[in-house]
């Protein structure tokens, strides 16, 4: 029952993100995309999240570590998800000069293999983007209390997550829809925090690297 209550949620987020890059029937002007051409032909591009300019709306379980704090925001969960080790964040993401061109949507669930995300990146002028992998954030919770921040109060510093090939951190890239249905290909994502406040508001970036293929 959680299983298929979650798997609405996300398809419902992805949706209303995907209505929303062509309500109101428009064209929206479309911003250069910096992608970059592999040898073998697929095609990379870097998406970047500024915290906490470019954060949303974000709630979860108090099981979730330091991102679930209530610096997140006052959204209830419904009783269904409640029990479950859950994080939905909403946010604005970037290209790598800084540009906001779109909205992106990230769920994290915990299963025994540990922490999957999903992400669905909306760019209203491109199309939707979907992402399924493993949380790069896992780890840092651990990485920045060895760091030395601490519950209620204020930290600064260096922290970053990086995952690799080896450890599973690098999931899986699928278009859904206009200029990106059809192709497939993988991301890593990657963290970078600088600062937490008393209340675990996050400072520094998230990168999603992607290397697209046109699906045969």
């Amino acid at each position: 029952m959680k299983i298929a209550f979650l798997s609405g949620a996300v398809l419902g987020v992805a949706l209303a993100l995907a209505i929303a890059g062509f309500y109101p029937w428009v064209d929206h002007v479309r911003m250069l995309s910096y992608t970059g051409v592999q040898q073998n032909g697929g095609r990379t591009e870097r998406f970047v999240i500024r915290l906490p300019a470019d954060q949303i709306i974000a709630t979860g379980t108090q099981d979730g570590g330091v991102r679930n704090s209530a610096a997140l925001g006052g959204v209830r969960l419904p009783e269904a998800l409640s029990q479950a080790a859950v994080r939905l964040e909403h946010f604005k993401v970037r290209d790598i000069e800084g540009n906001v061109i779109g909205l992106a949507a990230k769920h994290t669930t915990a299963v025994p293999a540990g922490p999957n995300a999903a992400w669905a990146i909306t760019i209203p002028s491109r199309g939707t983007l979907r992402l399924v992998g493993t949380d790069a954030f896992s780890d840092l919770d651990d990485a920045l209390e060895r760091a030395g921040r601490r519950e209620a109060l204020r930290w600064s510093g260096d922290v970053s997550s990086t995952p690799s090939r080896a450890e599973g951190g690098v999931g899986r890239a699928a278009g859904s829809s206009g200029e990106f249905e059809g192709l497939a290909g993988s991301y890593a994502e990657s963290w970078r925090v600088t600062g937490v406040d008393e209340i675990g508001g996050l400072r520094g970036t998230i990168q999603l690297a992607t290397t697209l293929f046109r699906a045969p």
